[in-house]
C-alpha cells in the first residue's frame, strides 16, 4: 500500500509530500513557513499497490489544516461534506497518486 500526502494551496497548486516530512509536520517538529497563519485543504491518498485482477483500491480522507503564524501545524478539522472544492480535490489527488503509480490506462468507478 502505498500513502500520498496532498496539500492544496489558497493559489491552487497541489503539493505532494512525502510521508517523512508529512509526519514531521504533522508531530509539531516541522513548519511549513508558506502557509503560516493558513487554513489549507489535505489529502491522503491510499493505493493498494497490488491490484487484484482487474481491480484496484484506492482510499482518501481529507481535512482543513490550520498552521500558526510561523507555519506549525496547529489543528485539522473536518470539511463540510458538501464542499465541492473537497470533492474536486480528492478526485484530482487520486488522478495524481495513479499516474505516478501505474502507466497503464485505468478507468474510476
Amino acid at each position: 500500500m502505498s500513502i500520498k500526502h496532498y496539500l492544496l494551496t489558497t493559489e491552487g497548486e497541489i503539493r505532494e509530500y512525502d510521508a517523512e516530512r508529512a509526519a514531521r509536520v504533522a508531530a509539531g517538529d516541522s513548519a511549513l513557513p508558506e502557509f503560516a497563519g493558513a487554513e489549507i485543504h489535505y489529502v491522503q491518498v491510499w493505493v493498494d499497490d497490488e491490484p487484484k485482477g482487474n481491480e484496484l483500491h484506492v482510499r482518501t480522507a481529507g481535512a482543513i489544516v490550520h498552521f500558526d503564524q510561523q507555519g506549525h501545524f496547529e489543528e485539522a478539522s473536518t470539511p463540510e461534506s458538501s464542499d465541492n472544492r473537497m470533492r474536486f480535490a480528492h478526485d484530482t489527488c487520486i488522478q495524481l497518486a495513479l499516474h505516478k503509480e501505474f502507466q497503464e490506462p485505468y478507468t474510476l468507478h
